[in-house]
């Protein structure tokens, strides 16, 4: 295989990786499940840390939950 084809493939599991945790967070967010208070904390933290550096809103660029 050529690095164009790996390229490719990569970019369309990663596409499939982000689809299914959208679904995810979407079902947790309907049945009520809240996030551990780690995951809450770590989010809260890596929020301030952009704002302090000046990378604009943390609101807008609030990052997702990837894993437990």
């Amino acid at each position: 295989m050529n690095l164009h084809v790996e390229g490719e493939m990569a970019r369309q599991r990663l596409a499939e990786a982000r689809d299914w945790a959208a679904r995810e967070a979407c079902l947790r967010r309907v049945r009520g499940e809240h996030q551990p208070l780690r995951v809450r904390i770590g989010l809260g933290l890596v929020r301030l840390g952009r704002w302090v550096a000046g990378t604009g809103d943390p609101a807008r660029h609030a990052p997702g939950r990837a894993a437990a």
